[in-house]
Parts: structure tokens; C-alpha cells; sequence
């Protein structure tokens, strides 16, 4: 028996032996000092002792010493007949726990007089510390609950759910706030109340096909407020696991709704002006290379009729001027494409000694006049035709050279063009003033021009009128730099850098083949020509009479559509702006004549000073088949021709 009465005259307590021993708490029988006489089983294990070694000792001795007096005070206490009760945490040797204490008195069998004290210690560490999660998560939900609504206040967005069991509706004061009602219980019928018409039927159609399948969904809608203003709401919602709840959220999407629209707006006035700018362009473009067409079309023609070495010379700077006039209306225009993101290139064949020729031909004779040494190189090596745009690189180059003989007052101007690992390097080298190291940095920059001292700017010939940031701008493009070495009062060099490749060799250059007279061996070429400009028509005429084509001119595309209904040819070239009927519309109508009576395609090219890149894809959408830019270059006309021959 673990529970001991030494020297206790405790009559009446023996009936109390096996209650006090089974019980799990620790309980212990002490005296009137509070000494330990007994103690149970539960207690010994409590406390890890026996109960012999227990037995004598204070109570107090195995509690926290701030509770000790308490103790004490209780044992006092219980000795008056009073019972007491504190919690307290004890170390013991299996840690800190939490106890509740009680102590009260054991009276005789009569009730007359005290005669022992039980001093109970119940461990409710397990209920404290599960007290303890309990208001931790509580204070982290309403944490939660106040972040919540904070943030749905911030975003506008509140919480609903629908109970299909309980023919419920739940909506968080959010949403009560966003439709600006006063809360109210709501059945099931007012789910949709604050819509409308098709709104109505379209929410009321989602929450079915939710509870049915399961699939959440998300429904714009707009909401008329109690004060008869109108938002624009997103309802989310999902079905829960059960399949009878349907929950989910509502945000208030107006700004947003009013963000997108002004999005759109801008959007659509960009689009506009880029409309605009690119039929300004190319309104812009036609009206000058249709005069540019006859100078360099009529230099062309006069060039094939054997004139003399003088005359020769000045139609080579004629059309060489033309061909430098034509890079400047380019370049003003891609100017304009560069900064909108519009501009292209145009990568084939050309012979290299042929393009620096095109580009520094014009300013020999300035160079001349002003005493200046001008010499054209290109390494042996370097000689021959590349694969890149011929075009971008002349006005780069023709820039240069520019630049190098207006601010050149003496010396020379060397132009070097030779192979590199990476492709091609072209260098522009002077003798003039250079350019003052402050300047350098500002060179690339638009509207920027460095110059060294004592240059008189305004002498002699003028560039492109382009600026070496554009230079440079489409050198980047073509996936190359514009760099420059300068030293002031030694000169400057210019070096164009561009990643091009070299082309194969030619299996015979187009004058051979004009050597050889296809279009004659061929028969005559049968050609019908849409143009309405007299001019047009008569350099047209010029150009094609050397070839001995049967040719037909018609001033309009409905007169072109006749003819084809009446006659054959091998091409047709169509020119694009005609009255009664354009190019574009002319090819159309010809495609569908040569459907609906089973004939064969013809060629047909247009002949257009249109040729920004979306005009010639709405040529080819029309049905074209290739495109010679005005001012037309011969030597790419008759390659047009030769294939046409080629293929018959």
C-alpha cells in the first residue's frame, strides 16, 4: 500500500486508501506544517521518488518558489476548514507542466474536527497548451480576418456563398459596401438581384453550370448601386467538395474596366497616326519619283543610243545626281520608318566596284573643283558582288563622302573598301580639320554636327542631309557600326562596318545575256502596259524599243482589263494610281477573268513609286507577281523581261 498514516490519527480516512491510490492525479496527505504523510502512486511518479523518501518532507519544497507562501497560506487555510485552489507550472523531472493545485481539509467520520489536509496536483499541461493554440488561432484568424478585409477594401473585392441545402446566401460587408446597401438577410431568390437582363440570365446560367460540373467561373458584369450609379463587377466562384455550396468573390473592376478602355483608345489613335503618317509617306513618295522617274528613265534610254565619250560622261552624272536624289528621298523617309519601327531591308546581289562608283561618282568633280585628291579603292580580294542592301550602304557612303569633301579645305579623300573576317569595311579618310574631341561624343547624335576650327561649313557641295545618326542608325540595322578616328588639325577617318556575305559567282551578267538577244531568239515578247502618265508612257516606250517587243499601252487598268478580254500577252506591267480603275483592282478583275475562263496565269508586275512594304504586299495579296520600283532601272526591267522569256 503506497498511502501511509504514520502517527496521523485520521479515524474514519482507511475507506479512502483505494479511491486516493487509483486516482491519476498526484495526491498527497499532509499535516498541520504541510509535511508529506502519504502519497499515492500517481504522485510518486509525478515526482519521480518514492514514497518513503517523500514522506517527511514539505510540500512546499516541490513547488515554484513564487507560489511557495501561496502554498503555506493554503495549508493554513485548510486547517480552518477552507478549501483553496491556484495553478502554477512546476519542473519536474520530465519539465516544466502545468498544475492545477487544490487543497482542502480531511475531517473524522463525524465531520467535527480536521485532522489531515489532501493536497491534490492535477497536470493540465495537454489543456493548457491546447488553450494556448486555441487563442493563437484565434488571434491569427481575426489577424487574418482584418488583413482580409483590409485588402478586399483595398481591391474592392468582397466574399459570397450560396448554401443550395439550406437555401442560404452569404455576402461579407464588402460586397454589401461595393453594391452600396444597407445588409439584410437574403434568400435564395436575390442571388442576382443587382442584375439585369442578360447579365441577369448569364450569372444565373454560370451558378447552374457550376453546381452541376463543378467548373469555377468568372463573369464580368455591370452593376446599377442603390444611388443609381453604375460599376463594372468581376464575380468569381467555384463549387466546394459537397457539390450544395457554391462560394466565391466579387471585385469591384470599374478603374480597371476604364483603364482598358483608355488603352484601347490610345491604342487606336496610334494606329491612326501611323495610318496617316505611312499614307503622308507614301503620297510623299509617289509625287516625287514620278518626276525623278522621267530625268533618270530618259538619261537610261539616252545612254543605250551610242552617244559620245562627252555625252556618256554628263548622262552618267546625270543619272548618277538622280540616283543620289533618289537616296535622299529614301533616307527622309526612313528616317520617318526608322523611328516608327517601319523600315527594311533589302538584301541581294550587287557588284561592289558598281555601288561605290553609284555613291562617290557625284562628288568627283566637286572634289575637283575644290583641288581635292580623290581616290576610289577596293583590295583585290574584296572586288566582286555581295549579298546585302545596296542601297542602305550608298546612302551611308554617299553621306560620308559628302561630309569628307564639304569640311576639306586641302589634301585629299581616300575612300578604302576591303574584306574583314566579320565582312565588309568601308573607310572614308580626309585631310581636313578634324573634329574637336568635345564633339565627338555628340557626333551620332541628331541634329549634331562636329567640325574643327576654321571650316566654313557652308562651302562647296551639301550631303544628304541625312546626319550621321541616321548613318549610323541604319548601319544598325543591317547589323553593322559606323565608327570614327579623328585627330584635330590631321583629318578624320569614317569607317562603315557591315556582317555581308559574298555572293556567288553569276553564270553570265545580264549584258551578256542582252548580248545575246533572248527576246529575239524568243520571238517577240508580247507586253501590254497600263500607264496614264504621257511621260511614263514615252520613257516606257523608249526603254522596250531596243528589245523589239510587241507592245500595247493602255492609260488605265479598266482599258487593261478589256484588252486582256480580247487579246493574249506574255506580261502585263501595271502601273497603280489610274483613274477609272487602279492597278490593284485591274489585277484582281484579270485573276478572275482568267479563272472563270480556265486561262493560264499571265505575269504581271506593277510599275509604282508605291513601294513601302505594306503596298507591295497588297500588290502581291492582289495577285502580282513582282515589283519594278519607279524611277524603273533598266537593267532590273530587263531582268524582269529575261524571265518571262525564260519561261514561255
Amino acid at each position: 500500500m503506497a498511502i501511509h498514516f504514520d502517527g496521523l490519527n485520521v479515524d474514519g480516512l482507511g475507506a479512502l486508501v483505494d479511491v486516493l491510490e487509483a486516482s491519476p492525479d498526484c495526491v498527497k496527505i499532509l499535516d498541520a506544517e504541510g509535511r508529506i504523510h502519504a502519497i499515492n502512486s500517481a504522485g510518486c511518479a509525478f515526482l519521480c521518488q518514492s514514497s518513503h523518501a517523500l514522506e517527511g518532507r514539505l510540500w512546499a519544497e516541490f513547488l515554484p518558489e513564487p507560489v511557495r507562501e501561496a502554498a503555506r497560506r493554503a495549508v493554513a487555510g485548510a486547517l480552518e476548514g477552507a478549501t483553496l485552489r491556484l495553478s502554477t507550472p512546476c519542473e519536474t523531472p520530465h519539465g516544466i507542466r502545468h498544475c492545477d493545485l487544490t487543497v482542502s481539509p480531511l475531517r473524522s467520520a463525524g465531520g467535527a474536527r480536521v485532522v489531515a489536509i489532501l493536497a491534490v496536483t492535477r497536470d493540465v499541461t495537454d489543456l493548457v497548451l491546447g488553450r494556448l493554440a486555441a487563442e493563437q488561432s484565434a488571434r491569427d484568424m481575426a489577424r487574418q480576418s482584418a488583413a482580409l478585409r483590409a485588402a478586399g477594401l483595398v481591391a474592392k473585392l468582397g466574399a459570397w456563398e450560396i448554401d443550395y441545402q439550406r437555401k442560404e446566401i452569404f455576402w461579407s460587408d464588402e460586397i454589401w459596401t461595393l453594391m452600396g446597401q444597407v445588409p439584410r438577410p437574403l434568400a435564395l431568390e436575390d442571388a442576382d438581384s443587382v442584375l439585369s437582363g442578360e447579365d441577369r440570365e448569364q450569372l444565373r446560367a454560370a451558378l447552374q453550370a457550376c453546381a452541376q460540373s463543378g467548373e469555377p467561373f468568372a463573369l464580368d458584369v455591370p452593376v446599377t448601386r442603390n444611388d443609381e450609379t453604375r460599376i463594372w463587377v468581376r464575380i468569381f466562384g467555384e463549387r466546394d467538395l459537397g457539390g450544395q455550396i457554391l462560394r466565391g468573390a466579387v471585385q469591384d473592376i470599374t478603374a480597371q474596366r476604364a483603364a482598358e478602355a483608355e488603352l484601347v483608345a490610345a491604342r487606336d489613335a496610334a494606329q491612326a497616326a501611323s495610318a496617316a503618317q505611312s499614307a503622308f509617306l507614301a503620297n510623299v513618295s509617289h509625287e516625287i519619283r514620278t518626276p525623278l522617274h522621267g530625268i533618270l528613265g530618259m538619261a537610261q534610254v539616252m545612254e543605250t543610243e551610242a552617244p559620245t565619250p562627252l555625252q556618256r560622261e554628263r548622262l552618267t552624272i546625270i543619272r548618277q545626281s538622280g540616283d543620289t536624289l533618289m537616296a535622299l528621298l529614301n533616307d527622309i523617309l526612313d528616317l520617318a520608318k526608322i523611328e516608327s519601327g517601319h523600315i527594311e531591308l533589302r538584301e541581294r546581289e550587287f557588284d561592289l566596284a558598281a555601288a561605290l562608283t553609284a555613291a562617290c561618282g557625284p562628288f568627283t568633280y566637286l572634289a575637283a573643283q575644290r583641288d581635292l585628291a580623290f581616290e576610289v579603292m577596293i583590295e583585290p580580294e574584296t572586288a566582286g558582288r555581295w549579298i546585302g542592301d545596296e542601297l542602305r550602304l550608298r546612302q551611308i557612303l554617299s553621306n560620308l563622302v559628302s561630309n569628307a569633301v564639304k569640311f576639306t579645305q586641302a589634301g585629299s579623300i581616300n575612300v578604302l573598301a576591303q574584306a574583314t573576317p566579320h565582312g565588309l569595311a568601308i573607310s572614308v579618310a580626309d585631310t581636313g580639320q578634324g573634329i574637336f574631341p568635345g564633339d565627338v561624343g555628340q557626333l551620332f547624335e541628331k541634329f549634331s554636327q562636329g567640325r574643327g576650327p576654321g571650316v566654313n561649313g557652308g562651302a562647296g557641295v551639301r550631303g544628304t542631309g541625312l546626319g550621321l545618326a541616321i548613318c549610323r542608325q541604319l548601319a544598325h540595322l543591317m547589323g553593322g557600326e559606323v565608327s570614327v578616328e579623328t585627330a584635330l588639325g590631321r583629318g578624320s577617318t569614317f569607317e562603315l562596318s557591315v556582317p555581308l556575305q559574298r555572293a556567288s559567282p553569276p553564270e553570265a551578267s545580264i549584258a551578256a545575256k542582252a548580248a545575246e538577244d533572248p527576246f529575239v531568239q524568243a520571238g517577240p515578247l508580247r507586253i501590254l502596259a497600263a500607264e496614264d502618265n504621257p511621260t511614263n508612257q514615252l520613257i516606257l516606250r523608249s526603254m522596250l524599243a531596243p528589245l523589239g517587243v510587241e507592245l500595247l499601252i493602255v492609260g488605265d487598268g479598266l482599258s487593261a482589263v478589256e484588252a486582256m478580254g480580247v487579246a493574249s500577252f506574255d506580261i502585263i506591267l501595271m502601273d497603280i494610281q489610274m483613274p477609272r480603275l487602279d492597278g490593284v483592282e485591274a489585277t484582281k478583275r484579270i485573276r478572275a477573268l482568267e479563272r472563270d475562263h480556265d486561262l493560264r496565269s499571265t505575269p504581271i508586275v506593277a510599275l509604282s513609286a508605291n513601294v513601302m512594304a505594306h503596298q507591295v504586299e497588297s500588290y502581291r495579296a492582289a495577285g502580282m507577281d513582282d515589283v519594278v520600283e519607279k524611277p524603273i532601272d533598266l537593267a532590273r526591267l530587263y531582268a524582269v523581261l529575261e524571265s518571262v522569256v525564260e519561261a514561255r
